[in-house]
């Protein structure tokens, strides 16, 4: 019999997580972003960034923001979305993805993967978080 003082833990063998482990409060940490995002990270692409993902692996058009600037999608960065997000382009570019090694550590960083139009319809936070989550996994995988 059980006394009212024993955990059933002490009698459930222990596994291994699986996955990394949530923080109490159910959010991933997600990591810093830039800081300020100027203007000019929609007004001065740089002409031979490739955005990868906007121009569907170079294969169209880079798409500069137009004016009036349409609407943008308003983002809580939800890790979720995150998530998602990241896995579409891993599930749509796997060969790519699987490339991506660097973290992003400044906006301009974004042009490797998105054109000016995508970054103001997505948030400039949000592509960073992704680009993040994808080298993220990609390096963890390597050092195991």
């Amino acid at each position: 019999m059980m006394s009212a003082l024993t955990t059933l833990s002490d009698f459930v063998p222990q596994m291994p997580p699986m996955a990394p482990s949530m923080p109490p409060n159910g959010f991933i940490e997600l990591p810093v972003v830039p800081g300020y995002v100027p203007p000019e990270l929609f007004t001065n692409f740089p002409p031979n960034a490739p955005a990868f993902f906007s121009t569907n692996l170079r294969s169209r058009a880079i798409r500069l923001v137009p004016k009036p600037a349409p609407q943008y999608a308003v983002r809580t960065n939800d890790p979720n979305d995150i998530y998602e997000r990241a896995n579409f382009y891993r599930d749509k570019y796997p060969d790519f993805v699987h490339t991506i090694q660097s973290l992003p550590i400044a906006w301009d960083d974004l042009y490797t993967y998105f054109d000016p139009l995508d970054i103001w319809m997505e948030g400039a936070g949000f592509c960073f978080h992704v680009i993040h989550r994808l080298a993220g996994t990609n390096i963890e995988k390597d050092d195991r």
